[in-house]
């Protein structure tokens, strides 16, 4: 393959004056010069686990590496974290690593630090940006900034991005408004309308939400044949931290303190009309509802298939999940018919609100030299490459801001974009898992129990290990 120098791809950059190529790149921080005396060319690993291994490959090719040789491994999830902790602390792999963004909390003492000056002022183009936080500012939103940038650089670059979205088994929807036509005969013409619209348009608000769920819903006593949707109880729903995290956020409250060291989602905003609210009892209540048998919104229980796994069966219309669930689908020999929406708002004229995650592509201190650990790292989410990354994860999106702003539905899903900060990712998770279920499995009282899961979550935020 002919083979130019690794920077000539990193367009982004370049365009602003601040071109870097791997051969050249010298910011004081390499932890050992390959030895003059050997011809072998050195070789450098990205780890991954998410991505397919073509798109990942097409990104490294596109870097045109020509002083080094670039591999990828790809890890299974279930051992990805461990394995590559295991390879960092022994000093030997990856010289970069892409890790889901809510691992950073737990692994940034592992990473290389990416300095403010590897961007460089270009005196031509007084518009470019000087350092590395003008870069972020100027490319990214402030999900990514927020997390990413540092007094003095960066943790890493950001990677394809993927919005919470709420998946529609559309055969469940049509099939309801057909049983609700035979159970209602009598009904009017603007009847009929109102409720072929309900089922046949994207839902836009929780409201719509739960009237939806409670047409779709079929059961037997307590015996649940079709399920609305899958969320109420911790075991078999995934992304319940985000889910709580989403309306909370969409209540004006914060998840954890500007500090990160208090967990926030326990206490009260007060209204312009001074009312005073409790966002987190209302996320709770809101989520565990659907598990509860005295409700009538009762659809889902403990002992429900995975939600995934119910959506997959036909079993359960509604689901919140994240885009790549759709390349799931597509494997299946029995398709499943569906739509993606946005995720539901409290108001249809509420300012859009969604959590979002994304990936972090950061240079490790396991390379041999953190310089063209950086640029390959770089390399990889340039804007004329990070497309190749994208087209790795079903449904992920590019994380610069003139592309998430050129199509008003993909502008929606990013609109009021947060992100769950963590730290103890996997521990933080359970904690939160454990409050659901200990509503709607263990019959706990809701106050009670966001406050326990706050007061946990602030020890594990404050816990140094």
């Amino acid at each position: 393959m002919d083979k130019r120098k690794l920077g000539y791809g990193l367009r982004q950059v370049a365009a602003y004056g601040a071109l870097v190529t791997l051969g050249l790149l010298s910011i004081g921080c390499s932890k050992k010069a390959t030895p003059a005396t050997t011809n072998e060319t050195p070789t450098m690993t990205v780890w991954q686990s998410d991505f397919t291994l073509d798109s990942v490959e097409q990104a490294i090719d596109e870097l045109d590496a020509k002083t080094v040789v670039i591999k990828q491994r790809q890890l299974k999830p279930d051992i990805f974290e461990s394995r590559s902790v295991d390879a960092i602390a022994g000093d030997e792999a990856p010289d970069v690593w892409i890790i889901p963004d809510d691992w950073l909390e737990d692994h940034r003492n592992k990473l290389v630090s990416i300095p403010d000056n590897f961007i460089q002022p270009d005196k031509k183009k007084p518009e470019a940006p000087k350092n590395i936080h003008e870069y972020f500012q100027q490319n990214y939103a402030s999900f990514v900034n927020d997390r990413l940038l540092t007094n003095d650089g960066a943790l890493g670059f950001p990677g394809p991005v993927k919005p919470l979205v709420l998946f529609v088994n559309k055969d469940l929807l049509s099939q309801t408004f057909d049983r609700w036509r035979k159970e209602h005969p009598n009904s009017s013409i603007e009847e009929r309308s109102a409720i072929s619209k309900l089922l046949s348009a994207p839902i836009t608000t929780w409201n719509d939400l739960v009237t939806i769920v409670k047409l779709i819903t079929l059961r037997d006593g307590t015996n649940i044949q079709v399920s609305g949707i899958g969320l109420g109880t911790a075991n078999n729903v995934p992304n319940l931290t985000e889910i709580f995290a989403l309306l909370d956020y969409q209540q004006g409250n914060d998840f954890i303190d500007i500090a990160k060291q208090v967990a926030l989602f326990n206490g009260f905003i007060t209204q312009s009309d001074g009312i005073i609210r409790y966002p987190g009892r209302d996320a709770l209540s809101f989520i565990t509802q659907f598990a509860d048998p005295t409700k009538d919104t009762y659809t889902w229980n403990a002992t429900m298939p995975n939600a995934r796994e119910a959506f997959l069966a036909g079993k359960v219309a509604l689901i919140l999940d994240y885009p790549d669930f759709a390349g799931v689908i597509k494997q299946q020999k029995k398709r499943v018919q569906y739509e993606q929406y946005p995720v539901p708002q409290l108001l249809t004229e509420s300012n859009p609100v969604n959590v979002v995650r994304y990936y972090i592509v950061a240079p490790t201190k396991a390379s041999a030299d953190y310089s063209k650990a950086i640029t390959v790292a770089n390399g990889l989410v340039s804007a004329n490459n990070i497309g190749q990354l994208a087209r790795g994860i079903n449904g992920s999106y590019t994380p610069y801001k003139a592309r998430l702003s050129q199509d008003k539905d993909v502008t929606r899903l990013f609109t009021g974009a947060r992100f769950v900060y963590k730290k103890h990712h996997a521990e933080f998770d359970t904690i939160m898992s454990r409050m659901i279920d200990d509503v709607s499995v263990r019959g706990q009282a809701v106050d009670v129990v966001v406050n326990q899961a706050a007061n946990d979550i602030t020890a594990l935020l404050q816990r140094n290990d």
